[in-house]
């Protein structure tokens, strides 16, 4: 089963390849197209994209800050729980799958912002550019034979005489 996050992950990656000139073949269209029409026909409901058990962090100028995604739609996202931030501040959003062991990066920029009287900022990011995927797999023989449980070796450089 697709998730509205990785239908928004396709989207903005088809999208970014695009524009950047490299063009879609006809399969790509259709996937785009689709993908629209979903969203489309979820736009009337209430609750579109509320992906439950993902952990969403969002990056700001040093900052570093958990909140709760919302709300999943083609052109941005919307996190709830944000500390204050200025309208049209560049945003990075990183949503955490664990179970899948994926992380999802999107660059956006703040488009509104709306206190909900709990003092609770919910924020509207609209996203900008190609997001990323990293995969995390399991690690490898070669990752655990260097953990910090195997001793290390001390490299010794030899000095050159001046």
């Amino acid at each position: 089963m697709t998730t509205a996050l990785e239908l928004l992950y396709e989207y903005r990656h088809l999208m970014g390849k695009c524009r950047s000139g490299a063009g879609l073949d006809m399969e790509e269209i259709q996937a785009v197209d689709a993908i629209e029409a979903l969203f489309a026909d979820d736009a009337g409901t209430s609750g579109n994209g509320e992906p439950s058990g993902l952990t969403t962090v969002v990056r700001r100028r040093g900052l570093c800050d958990e909140v709760r995604l919302e709300s999943i739609l083609l052109d941005r996202l919307v996190v709830v729980g944000c500390p204050q931030v200025e309208a049209s501040a560049p945003i990075e959003v990183m949503i955490d799958d664990p179970e899948l062991r994926l992380s999802y990066r999107f660059r956006g920029t703040v488009a509104w912002t709306r206190d909900d009287g709990k003092g609770r900022l919910a924020v509207g990011i609209e996203l900008v550019g190609t997001p990323v995927l990293v995969r995390r797999g399991p690690k490898t023989a070669r990752a655990l034979a260097a953990s910090p449980s195997s001793p290390r070796r001390r490299i010794r450089v030899a000095r050159a005489a001046a």
